[in-house]
């Protein structure tokens, strides 16, 4: 049975002044292999959930009936309605794009990508295809500098620290995950990323043509809400930031949302098998239960929010970071 991998803080690396640094390379291969040779009838659970796309289906049809409803209510009501439905509906479809970066909603790489083009659309920005590029990496390189653009950077672990600047810090968490990538490691844009741009403008036109602006607003709202301050969007925190004295890289959720986001909230799970979908993830944990029952998870996304935005000792340098060059790891990301 694997222990749950930790790491030692120092008085530098703390991750309250900087990173916390790992000598060793990210844990979840090393348990994968183990899982394997423990119960290779996991490997049943992988490959694609042609399921899958009849929810997201579900929620892209319901967004666009929530936008037409508001297109002429008070901005009071819009505001809540982006809040309480819009923002859910939005943050479960990035969370199916997630899915669709793993190929997970249909057979071929293609069919992903085009759907994932799809279902984009109601988040007016384009980040199918771009999250993809980036994701990949986060998977492969786990907390390497420059290289798993997931963890903040430095001017982020500098400048938000304290109750108020954490608390804008999280409100605009979708603004940091949109622009870091841009910043810290930028890539020329594909022929995908110049179609995912097209497709998401022409909406965006397409929705002020015939619903007006505050249809628009309501999507832009949902946005805002459902990648900062909403209970959905707390496992972009609970995720990967080092909690407690337990030390931690990553951590699983295992409550309620996670019918609403595809059971990304297993994700230590996820990061051992990305090749099995979201559904079949309590399997996976059922089936290797001796290796998930000892570790440290999450029961809710709104006191890790809380926690993290009140708690002194947890900013945005709650992360832990590795160097490639001390590991003699080749990096291979383009």
């Amino acid at each position: 049975m694997a222990a749950a991998e930790v790491v030692k803080a120092d008085p530098v690396h703390d991750g309250l002044h900087d990173f916390y640094l790992s000598h060793t390379d990210e844990p979840h291969a090393t348990r994968r292999k183990a899982i394997l040779a423990a119960h290779p009838e996991v490997k049943e659970l992988m490959g694609f959930d042609p399921r899958t796309k009849w929810v997201v289906l579900f929620m892209w049809s319901s967004q666009l009936a929530v936008a037409w409803y508001v297109r002429e209510s008070s901005w009071l009501t819009i505001a809540v309605a982006a809040y309480v439905v819009g923002a859910v509906f939005n943050h479960s479809m990035l969370l199916a794009i997630h899915e669709m970066s793993h190929n997970l909603l249909f057979k071929t790489t293609m069919a992903n990508q085009l759907f994932a083009l799809f279902v984009n659309v109601p988040m007016l920005l384009p980040s199918a295809i771009t999250f993809k590029r980036y994701h990949q990496e986060h998977h492969k390189y786990q907390g390497y500098d420059s290289i798993d653009v997931d963890v903040p950077s430095n001017f982020e672990g500098r400048v938000f620290q304290g109750v108020v600047m954490k608390a804008i810090w999280v409100f605009f968490q979708g603004f940091w995950y949109a622009f870091r990538p841009l910043l810290i490691r930028p890539k020329p844009a594909s022929g995908l990323e110049l179609a995912n741009w097209v497709v998401c403008l022409s909406f965006d036109t397409g929705v002020v043509m015939l619903l007006g602006w505050r249809s628009l607003a309501y999507f832009a709202l949902s946005d805002l809400f459902g990648l900062g301050m909403h209970p959905v969007a707390g496992h972009f925190i609970a995720e990967h930031y080092v909690f407690g004295n337990d030390q931690q890289e990553t951590y699983s959720y295992y409550g309620p949302l996670k019918w609403l986001i595809f059971n990304v909230g297993y994700h230590v799970e996820h990061h051992d098998f990305p090749n099995i979908p979201g559904s079949r993830l309590p399997k996976l944990r059922e089936i290797a239960a001796e290796f998930y029952d000892t570790l440290p998870y999450h029961t809710s996304y709104t006191w890790v929010i809380w926690k993290f935005i009140t708690d002194p000792k947890i900013t945005p340098f709650s992360r832990v970071k590795r160097f490639a060059k001390e590991l003699g790891k080749e990096i291979d990301a383009q």
